[in-house]
C-alpha cells in the first residue's frame, strides 16, 4: 500500500499499478468499506493551497438528471479574480461524454470547449478559436475527475485526450495505489489515480467511502504545486463528512 510522503505525494504502491493492494485483507483485518452509490447531487468544499500555503477556497458541485450531468466548480483565491468552470454533458454506457465546457474570470467569459461527437471535432480556445480532432473518450478536466470516480479503481483507457479549454493534452492514466488523506483529527482512505504527460502531473485522491469523489486534486507544473483539499462532502443536500475535531490530549494528574 502506498503511504503519503513528506511532500504530500503518494509514494508508488509496492503492488503493480494495475491492481491496488487490498487494505488489510491478507492480515485478517476487516475488508475496506465498499464505495457508496454515486449520488445524483454532490457538493464538496475545498481549501486551495499553493506549494502547501493557503491560497483561498474552492467548491465543486455535481448534478445528474436522467442521462445528463453538470459540474460547476468555483475557486475564490484570497487575492485575485473568482474563477468559475462549468461543464454539461451526457452519461453514456462508457462513462461521461461532455458536450460543452466554459470558464470565466469575475463573470467575464474566457476559455471554452465544444465537443462535436458526430463530426469528430473539438472546438476550443481563449483569445482565439482553435480546433483539434476529437478522440473517443475525450474529456474536459472537470469531467476527468468524476469519470475516474465513476470507474473507481479501474481508470479505463490508459490514455485520454483532455482539454482545459486553453489547451489539449494527452494524459497517461495510472493507478498509483492507496494512501491516507490526513486531516486534523483523523484520516480518510484514498485511492490515488495519476494523469501524466511530459510536463504535467495531476493526482486525484478518491474516497471509496464517499462514492470515490475527489477529496484531493493536485497539479504539479514545473516547480509549482496547486491543490484542492476537501473540507466538506455533501450528498443530495445532506452533509456526510467534515474533518473530525482534533483530539485533545488528556491532562496528567500530578
Amino acid at each position: 500500500m502506498a503511504q503519503a510522503g513528506s511532500d504530500g505525494h503518494a509514494v508508488e504502491a509496492s503492488a503493480p499499478a494495475a491492481a491496488v493492494a487490498p487494505s488489510g485483507a491478507e492480515h485478517g483485518e476487516p475488508a475496506a468499506p465498499k464505495p457508496a452509490r454515486f449520488p445524483d447531487a454532490a457538493r464538496l468544499e475545498y481549501a486551495l493551497l499553493s506549494s502547501g500555503l493557503p491560497l483561498g477556497r474552492g467548491e465543486m458541485n455535481w448534478q445528474r438528471s436522467g442521462g445528463d450531468y453538470r459540474i460547476v466548480t468555483t475557486v475564490k483565491p484570497l487575492i485575485g479574480p473568482t474563477l468559475r468552470y462549468e461543464v454539461h454533458g451526457e452519461l453514456g454506457r462508457n462513462g461521461l461524454q461532455p458536450q460543452r465546457f466554459s470558464a470565466s474570470r469575475n463573470d467575464a467569459p474566457r476559455e471554452y470547449a465544444r465537443f462535436d461527437w458526430a463530426g469528430g471535432v473539438l472546438d476550443y480556445g481563449d483569445k482565439e478559436a482553435k480546433q483539434a480532432p476529437l478522440q473517443p473518450g475525450a474529456l474536459d478536466w472537470l469531467s476527468l475527475a468524476f469519470e475516474l470516480g465513476l470507474h473507481g479503481e479501474q481508470p479505463g483507457a490508459a490514455t485520454r485526450q483532455v482539454t482545459t479549454g486553453k489547451k489539449v493534452y494527452q494524459f497517461a492514466l495510472q493507478l498509483a495505489g492507496e494512501t491516507d488523506f490526513e486531516v486534523e483529527g483523523g484520516t480518510l482512505r484514498a485511492v490515488v489515480l495519476r494523469a501524466r504527460n511530459d510536463k504535467d502531473l495531476i493526482e486525484f485522491w478518491l474516497a471509496p467511502e464517499f462514492a470515490n469523489l475527489p477529496i484531493r486534486i493536485m497539479r504539479v507544473d514545473n516547480d509549482k504545486r496547486f491543490e484542492l483539499r476537501a473540507t466538506l462532502i455533501e450528498f443530495n443536500g445532506a452533509v456526510v463528512w467534515t474533518p473530525p475535531p482534533p483530539q485533545r490530549s488528556s491532562k496528567h494528574e500530578n
